[in-house]
């Protein structure tokens, strides 16, 4: 794929890949108890609204409620502000629902 026919594929499938890399890094560290290695061998090299540094935040996160902290920093803007995007805030909700059961906002009060 060339650099115009990514940058095309990342914006229209951005905010997908990045919640499918999100879903594998929470279900490699809660059920499968992956090592980081592990974890980034298996996900998407593709990043659109969530960088790469907050990417390697979650992905090294030593446990499954570090990993739920650092998430809800960067949902809530104290890092980089992601929550603001509408397609973000619902696909978030989505996420969350599937991979803990309990709603987003029972995570956030958590």
């Amino acid at each position: 794929m060339n650099q115009k026919e990514r940058n095309l594929f990342t914006r229209d499938c951005g905010t997908k890949i990045d919640l499918l890399n999100l879903q594998w890094i929470y279900r490699a560290k809660k059920y499968y108890h992956l090592l980081p290695p592990d974890i980034y061998s298996m996900t998407i090299p593709i990043h659109y609204r969530l960088n790469v540094d907050d990417f390697k935040r979650l992905v090294e996160a030593p446990t499954v409620e570090e990993f739920r902290i650092r998430w809800k920093k960067l949902i809530m803007g104290n890092d980089i502000g992601i929550w603001k995007f509408p397609r973000w805030r619902g696909c978030t909700k989505r996420f969350w629902k599937v991979c803990t059961g309990q709603t987003e906002d029972a995570i956030l009060t958590q």
